[in-house]
């Protein structure tokens, strides 16, 4: 992730890196094949990214991890030394943007029950909030919410591109 947070780093002028990510992921889940940088200056506004090259960069390597067989696509979140209270807020951040970016490109007609069911849950992650006082049990579900993101944009992204494709 380290390459990919590097990218995001020189891609954005504004937006936190899992706020980036979390919205090029919401269009490529729809638009991986054809992802066309206007969608996002459109949605996040033009004083939100950098230059053309960086953000065209970034979106190609993040549409590349999200199509990876190898299933390593991770949600961009800050690394684990950060505090749970920081990450809980990246990943609530990082399914607000998915939300946005997907509701951007793709008409509700189109989402499948399972869609729906994700994109519920998404939204309800992205009000996420942790009690300080239970940063052991917070983080073990972190990891499972993380997980959780991971596999529901991943499975989005195969429900919209086969019907994409069609």
């Amino acid at each position: 992730m380290a390459d990919l947070s590097s990218l995001a780093l020189n891609a954005s002028l504004t937006l936190s890196l899992s706020e980036l990510h979390g919205v090029v992921c919401g269009i490529a889940a729809c638009h991986a094949d054809d992802f066309e940088l206007s969608m996002l200056v459109q949605l996040v506004g033009v004083e939100a990214l950098a230059d053309e090259k960086r953000v065209g960069e970034f979106v190609e390597a993040t549409i590349t991890t999200m199509l990876a067989e190898d299933m390593s696509f991770e949600v961009l979140l800050p690394d684990d030394a950060t505090s749970v209270e920081q990450r809980a807020r990246a990943l609530a951040e990082w399914c607000g943007a998915f939300v946005a970016g997907l509701g951007a490109v793709v008409s509700e007609l189109k989402w499948s029950n399972d869609t729906r069911e994700v994109v519920s849950d998404f939204i309800a992650i992205s009000q996420l909030t942790v009690d300080p006082e239970d940063t052991d049990d917070a983080h073990r579900q972190l990891v499972e919410i993380e997980e959780y993101a991971k596999i529901g944009a991943l499975l989005i992204m195969n429900q919209l591109q086969a019907q994409h494709d069609e």
